[in-house]
Formats: C-alpha cells, sequence, structure tokens
C-alpha cells in the first residue's frame, strides 16, 4: 500500500496486509521495500511518472495530488490522507468521468480493503459508492457488488438491511432504467461484452434486493422457472446444467437451481 500525504508531499509504502497485527514469517531479501512507479494525477494535468525507491520520501510534487497509480498500472493499493480523500468524493459526486473509469472501480476497491485493514474508516469506503447513482460502467460497479456482497452477508437479517436495500435500491434504479432504454425495453442485447456483463449485474441486482419491476421482468421472462416454478422448471434448469459447455455457464446455472425454495427439490 502506498500512502500519500498531499499537505506535505509525503509518500511511503507498507507491507500491505488484511490484519495488520500478524506475524509475517515469508522473509523477503527486499525487506518488502519495492521500487514502486507512480502515476499521478491532479484535476488541471497529468504530472510525471515518479519512482518511490525507499520505505519513506517526500516528493514536493504530490502536494497537489489528486489521484494516484493512473489506470492501475502499479500493482499496489493507494491510501490518501483525509483531505484528499474528501476531494476524490467531491470529484466523484460532481463529475465522475474526469476520473478514469479503472480508477473509478480502485477507488471503491482499495477503500474497502483498506477499511477491512483499519487503515480507513469503513464510512469512507462506503461513501465511494454514492455516486454510483450516475455510473453506467461496468468496472466500479462490479467492485462495488463484489465488496458490498460481505455487506448483505452480514446484514441480511439485522435491522440495518432494510436500510441497506432502499440504498441500494437508490443507487441501482437508474442503472436499471438505462439498460431497460437501450435495450429497448428489454428485447435487444448490448452489443458490448462489459455491457452485457453490467446488464447481468444491474438485473441481479435489482432483483436481488426487491425491485418490483425487476421481479416482474423475470417472472415474464423465465415463465416461473425455478423460484417460482415446480420440480417441472427445475428439471429442465437441471438438464441444462448437466449438458452446459462451458464451466461459466454451468457455474451461472448451478446457482439458478439454488433459488428453488421447495426443500424437498433442493434435497433431491
Amino acid at each position: 500500500v502506498v500512502t500519500v500525504n498531499t499537505l506535505d508531499g509525503s509518500v511511503t509504502q507498507n507491507h500491505f496486509l488484511l490484519d495488520r497485527d500478524s506475524v509475517v514469517e515469508r522473509p523477503s531479501i527486499f525487506n518488502y521495500t519495492w521500487i514502486v512507479p507512480i502515476t499521478w494525477m491532479t484535476l488541471q494535468n497529468t504530472g510525471d511518472r515518479q519512482w518511490l525507491t525507499s520505505v519513506s520520501e517526500t516528493k514536493t510534487e504530490f502536494n497537489s495530488v489528486r489521484l494516484l497509480n493512473l489506470n492501475v498500472s502499479g500493482y499496489f493499493r493507494v491510501n490518501y490522507n483525509q483531505e484528499n480523500w474528501d476531494q476524490l468524493l467531491n470529484q466523484l459526486s460532481t463529475d465522475h468521468q474526469a476520473i478514469p473509469v479503472i480508477n473509478r472501480a480502485q477507488i471503491i476497491d482499495d477503500a474497502f480493503n483498506l477499511a477491512r485493514a483499519h487503515y480507513v474508516d469503513v464510512t469512507l469506503a462506503l461513501n465511494t459508492t454514492r455516486f454510483l447513482s450516475n455510473e453506467t460502467q461496468y468496472m466500479p460497479w462490479q467492485a462495488a457488488l463484489d465488496n458490498l456482497a460481505y455487506f448483505k452477508l452480514m446484514f441480511d437479517r439485522s435491522e440495518v438491511f432494510g436500510v441497506m436495500t432502499k440504498y441500494v435500491q437508490q443507487q441501482v434504479m437508474p442503472l436499471f432504467n438505462h439498460y431497460k432504454t437501450i435495450t429497448g425495453n428489454w428485447t435487444t442485447i448490448p452489443s458490448g461484452l462489459m455491457d452485457q456483463y453490467n446488464e447481468i449485474n444491474t438485473i441481479s441486482t435489482a432483483c436481488s434486493y426487491g425491485i418490483v419491476e425487476c421481479h416482474d421482468l423475470a417472472s415474464d421472462y423465465f415463465q416461473d422457472i425455478v423460484a417460482m416454478g415446480g420440480e417441472a422448471a427445475w428439471d429442465f434448469i437441471w438438464d441444462r446444467f448437466k449438458e452446459a459447455p462451458v464451466v461459466s455457464e454451468a457455474d451461472k446455472l448451478r446457482t439458478a437451481l439454488t433459488c428453488s425454495p421447495v426443500p424437498w427439490i433442493l434435497n433431491r
């Protein structure tokens, strides 16, 4: 993890561990200190690549930095001083497209993993998802869904989940409507592969968080298959699962099979 303080230009590197109290017994001949290429940008321009060759250095160029690791070209996570985090969050909320799409995903993923490792507060990580109501790209959404899955797992049986459900519905509904529009009310398939993946994520998220229009869409599409159907529907998916030509297709079918609410069908 590379940490920059834009107030004084200091930049440091540390061996990133999700459990910061764990004892590292595997030796490193470099003592876990690397020669790190750092690309960066401000709101106005992109700076020249800088090299971090020790644990800590001060670089005057970083006094005005806004974003490190452009296009995620380096294999490290990035942490900032709170003032710069606030600037990034403000930028995402006002004009998220000023930040490259892969870096929008990076900001989300870094923040959640930094929160898991207790580098930053979890509230900061959750705040990185606020701009998603205006986001239509696959990578930022995938990063958010990957990390929010843990919160869903932890909270789906608690009173907190009602608030979380309303929040995710609020964030995903504009994306659901976006794909409804560009697919002609779900009659065509998006041309781009990333759009196809994102459409799948959109429908899955909207349905799993209880958006009624998505449930109606699923019911119409699959004619009560599996979750709302019976043994015949389950057998149909089972046959498709057994003959699936690729692992990714089989995995989706296997997931669909688990949706049946009928215990004896699942036991069988």
